[in-house]
């Protein structure tokens, strides 16, 4: 019984530590996704073409300078995951930003390197924010309360 508590104890720290970076990230994606329809912009243009991967990655990036230094970005918007894109969003987002395609990039005025195309867009963002909450409240119920876990189990 001991050494069954130990392990959800252990299992619930090693589940904060990924979840919490996650969720910090996450939330801190969905501030700059808000904060981003008031940054300034510049124009651009995409060096990449929209495409999926098989792996279901995003392969993408644009270019603009701010200040006459070069940028390289490589997400049109903030979003939770770029994996869970259905196919007729994805054709829709490949058919949206062709090669070559001049862009308009909204940037954050103090961090130029971080920017979108698509500002105040956060596709995901608050349902994985809280997904990764409960993830969260779990590993820390399971590192306070193991008995009860073990309780549930049994």
């Amino acid at each position: 019984m001991e050494t069954e508590r130990i392990a959800i104890q252990f299992a619930g720290v090693i589940l904060l530590l990924i979840a919490v970076p996650l969720l910090i990230m996450h939330v801190r994606n969905w501030f700059l996704a808000k904060q981003s329809v008031c940054w300034p912009i510049c124009a651009g243009i995409v060096n990449k073409g929209l495409s999926f991967t098989i792996y279901g990655t995003l392969s993408f990036s644009y270019e603009y300078a701010v200040h006459g230094k070069q940028y390289k970005c490589n997400k049109p918007y903030f979003s939770g995951s770029f994996k869970n894109v259905g196919r007729k969003k994805e054709n829709e987002l490949i058919n949206f930003y062709p090669l070559g395609k001049p862009v308009t990039v909204s940037y954050h005025p103090d961090k130029p390197q971080l920017s979108v195309l698509e500002p105040g867009r956060k596709e995901g963002v608050l349902s994985t924010i809280i997904q990764l909450i409960i993830l969260a409240g779990v590993a820390i119920f399971s590192v306070l309360k193991p008995t009860a876990i073990l309780d549930l189990i049994h």
